[in-house]
């Protein structure tokens, strides 16, 4: 959108042409760009012994198999015996998680948030100092709670 248009005499950039100036607004929207999920071959397996092994067998195996020709060829049938090799033995990446994962929750941590929410409905209707204090109190057993919890796991 245009605001304020004007020339400035005198000033000329080239022989002939004035400068301009103009003020406009331009209104832009930023789109949030989404994440695409992109497959991947999950290579850190060749770490595990049992599976380099089983990888070099794979492909010694398919070597045997291809048929000597010129280089265009060959690179192509190496890198396609590779990539099927790596995806069979490897596997590939799942997409992204839909969900936080939760593996630390159990019965002890369900029963906090639970009395911690209790309490929270307690105070949110009384509003006095008391149940506020003790809703405090049990929201920091709770948060000890998932912290042991998350402990113990690891």
């Amino acid at each position: 959108m245009v605001k304020d248009v004007s020339v400035v005499s005198g000033e000329a950039c080239l022989p002939q042409h004035k400068l301009l100036l103009c003020k406009f607004r331009i209104k832009q929207q930023v789109k949030q760009m989404t994440k695409t999920f992109v497959s991947k071959c999950k290579v850190w397996k060749l770490n595990d012994d049992r599976a380099k092994i089983q990888f070099s067998e794979k492909v010694h195996a398919k070597a045997m198999a291809r048929c000597d020709a010129d280089v265009e060829s060959m690179w192509k049938e190496l890198k396609e015996c590779l990539l099927e090799v790596s995806d069979e033995v490897c596997g590939r990446t799942k997409g992204l998680p839909r969900h936080r994962e939760t593996w630390w929750w159990n019965e002890a941590v369900a029963r906090a948030v639970k009395e911690k929410r209790r309490m929270y409905k307690i105070w949110y209707k009384s509003r006095t100092e008391r149940d506020r204090l003790a809703y405090c109190w049990t929201r920091k057993l709770a948060s000890k709670a998932v912290f042991e919890a998350k402990e113990a796991e690891m």
